[in-house]
């Protein structure tokens, strides 16, 4: 079975006195040497996260996905690399002016579970 790791930075896998990830090494070796998709979530910029994989040696840095179907998900779709939206029970789409905007041909969790394969697969 392959894992899939997602996470907040900031007093999780960094210490919040000093931002080191000192009780985690054996946990992330064995991430790297497995390959295992490793989603960092934070308020941070892109280049602060890409720079925070290199210090951890996660060399993959994966391109966040983000899936939504309302126009209350619009500033998530626009932060992810992957955008995608969901087609509504009613066979429209949401209004949304969001760059790089993928549309799924299916609503609810198959439109959730295609789009998501599609990632994962992606990363295999």
């Amino acid at each position: 079975m392959r894992g899939l790791i997602t996470t907040d930075l900031d007093g999780c896998l960094f210490n919040h006195d000093d931002y080191s990830v000192d009780g985690a090494p054996r946990t992330l070796l064995y991430i790297k040497e497995r390959a295992f998709p490793f989603i960092m979530t934070a308020r941070k910029t892109r280049p602060e996260v890409e720079r925070l994989q290199q210090i951890l040696s996660l060399e993959k840095p994966l391109k966040p996905p983000g899936v939504g179907d309302r126009a209350n998900d619009a500033l998530l779709l626009a932060a992810m690399d992957i955008p995608t939206l969901i087609l509504h029970h009613e066979g429209s789409y949401e209004q949304l002016d969001v760059a790089n905007l993928k549309k799924v041909p299916w609503p609810g969790s198959r439109g959730w579970g295609g789009s998501a394969q599609e990632v994962l697969y992606g990363l295999a």
